[in-house]
């Protein structure tokens, strides 16, 4: 299996890294920049026999000096809306290195074919962008990576 995608934080700073927490929540303002932001998903709404996403799969793992034990790693998705060019929450929750976590997500139904819906940026794709907080002193420094794929919903 291969997770659509990865992404990596340290702890504590070590630039060009990114730090882990220092990502910004929420997301500012503008579309989707998947060339600048590198823990922003861009996936079709389905797969190709219509199955649509109904869930996130995220993934954790550290890398480091020591164990994060039972650490939790507070988790907010957030998904893009093109007519009012802003993000909104989607779902949170926490991760726990070595363990999938499922996040709730959805699927609109399908608009209306017209030429503006289907030229639409994000036309038949989810944008989400995934924020990993840092729990503070009881995660070890080291480096955090995450996977993320949505996960299809069949009858």
């Amino acid at each position: 299996m291969r997770f659509h995608l990865k992404f990596s934080r340290v702890k504590p700073a070590a630039p060009p890294a990114i730090t882990l927490g220092a990502d910004t929540n929420p997301p500012v303002a503008g579309p989707p920049n998947q060339s600048t932001t590198t823990n922003l998903l861009v996936a079709k709404w389905d797969t190709t026999a219509g199955f649509p996403a109904h869930r996130l799969a995220i993934g954790l793992k550290y890398t480091g000096v020591g164990a994060p034990g039972a650490q939790t790693f507070a988790t907010t998705v957030y998904l893009w809306e093109d007519q009012t060019q802003a993000w909104y929450q989607l779902s949170t929750g926490t991760l726990v290195v070595g363990q999938i976590t499922f996040f709730d997500c959805i699927r609109p139904l399908e608009p209306v074919p017209t030429q503006a819906n289907q030229q639409a940026p994000t036309a038949g794709s989810l944008a989400l962008y995934i924020f990993v907080a840092d729990p503070g002193a009881g995660a070890p420094n080291g480096t955090y990576d995450v996977v993320v794929a949505p996960v299809a919903s069949i009858p």
